[in-house]
């Protein structure tokens, strides 16, 4: 289990007097990479929206944190070329002290069925609204 948080010692943050708000990242080594800072969380994904299939995420508890944006961009690339992969980016925000379980799924939208590929986190919001998130499982 992967944990990180902006206030404990983790992935580069030297120790743990590490003030709340200092941005914390890890990465799972399967193409998903969390970011904590203070009481705002980013999520990245691998993912290649030119084959139909994109990330969804449901929040277990919303009044926990909320989804603050997504977006999905291309990765670098010559002109002209085709079938490009990408990152796939959600952005939350705690909104009250709590935990909540986000479950992202890779799949085509017309396809029923077992999806691609699905990761969860869980999310520890404290009373000063600082975000604690854990990379509970990959499949890939």
């Amino acid at each position: 289990m992967n944990n990180i948080s902006a206030d404990t010692p983790y992935a580069g943050c030297p120790d743990s007097s590490a003030a709340s708000g200092n941005t914390v990242s890890i990465n799972d080594g399967r193409g998903m990479s969390l970011t904590v800072r203070g009481s705002l969380l980013t999520v990245r994904m691998k993912g290649n929206a030119t084959t139909g299939y994109t990330w969804s995420c449901k929040i277990s508890d919303s009044s926990v944190l909320t989804c603050e944006s997504r977006d999905y961009s291309e990765n670098s690339h010559p002109r002209g070329m085709v079938g490009v992969p990408g990152v796939q980016s959600y952005k939350f925000k705690s909104a009250s002290a709590g935990t909540a379980s986000l479950i992202f799924t890779y799949a085509r939208s017309w396809e029923s069925g077992n999806p691609a590929d699905e990761k969860s986190v869980r999310v520890t919001v404290d009373a000063s609204g600082n975000i604690l998130a854990d990379i509970i499982s990959a499949q890939t």
